[in-house]
């Protein structure tokens, strides 16, 4: 049996291993002393190795929230996860803030919660946060849009619908003019710079 070493400390076999359910509980078991293991349980055998892939890989809760581990050291942490130092110590400096501010918020005592599950917890708020402020966004671009072409349409259609007051059409009052012109200049005093 090989087993490779990435350039992450991440391990890997080099050909599928077939093990009896005992044989891989004490394998395992012994793969916890040295590493941070982490089951992936697959239906096909991945074809792809380490090293293919340039980019990162995705933490896990249970890697975020090994990192509040603070009876270890970085290096401890790094030789566990298979994680790069730099990539441990930024996730540190990065998390550990913003999860003790969300359990504060939430006033949750970090001491006493499940730590992977608060930070689950905070993931999954964190996305329902990013998704809604891209669809508030995107809302905002279509008013934006919206509002803009009102404005082309009402620079066209004022000087029209003033001709038609002035010869008596009706429908067209003096009134309809006066709050188109307001809405125009609202619109223009909103977009003067974008436009």
């Amino acid at each position: 049996m090989n087993i490779l070493r990435g350039n992450n400390l991440n391990v890997d076999f080099q050909n599928p291993v077939k093990f009896n359910n005992k044989q891989k509980e004490e394998f395992l078991n012994f793969l916890k002393t040295l590493f941070y293991v982490e089951l992936q349980n697959i239906k096909t055998f991945r074809t792809s190795r380490m090293g293919d892939k340039l980019f990162s890989k995705e933490w896990s809760s249970k890697e975020l929230a090994y990192i509040f581990k603070i009876d270890e050291s970085n290096e401890e942490v790094t030789k566990k996860l298979g994680r790069t130092w730099m990539s441990v110590v930024m996730r540190r400096g990065i998390l550990i803030p913003m999860i003790l501010q969300y359990a504060s918020k939430k006033k949750v005592d970090i001491y006493k919660v499940n730590i992977e599950k608060l930070i689950e917890d905070f993931l999954k708020e964190s996305k329902e946060i990013k998704l809604m402020n891209k669809l508030k966004r995107q809302e905002e671009k279509l008013i934006e849009k919206n509002e803009k072409q009102e404005l082309v349409l009402l620079e066209g259609e004022i000087p029209k619908i003033e001709r038609m007051v002035e010869q008596r059409i009706v429908g067209f009052t003096e009134e309809s003019v006066k709050l188109k012109k307001e809405r125009l200049k609202e619109l223009k005093n909103k977009y003067k710079d974008k436009i």
